[in-house]
């Protein structure tokens, strides 16, 4: 997201908080705004306490990872799912 705003001359205070509620419950308040996943906002944006602002072009494409234990093997329905991801892949 840095080199998203860095490339369109934005330099805006950033602030760091330590969960997607404490980040939600600031820009309630009016203190900024966030990027966050729709799944994390969806049940404030349905009741109007959070709005979504359109970005002309979209906002950038992210890099997701799946992470697992690397000491434990994964149990059944976890294997499962990485299979699901592998062949969806």
């Amino acid at each position: 997201m840095l080199e998203f705003l860095d490339s369109h001359g934005l330099t805006p205070p950033l602030r760091t908080l330590g969960s997607n509620g404490s980040i939600k419950q600031a820009v309630q308040l009016g203190l900024g705004l966030s990027l966050q996943s729709r799944v994390a906002v969806e049940d404030e944006l349905a009741v109007g306490k959070l709005g979504r602002v359109a970005v002309k072009g979209g906002v950038p494409k992210r890099q997701w990872y799946v992470l697992r234990s690397a000491a434990i093997e994964p149990r059944e329905p976890v294997r499962r799912f990485l299979d699901f991801l592998r062949d969806a892949a």
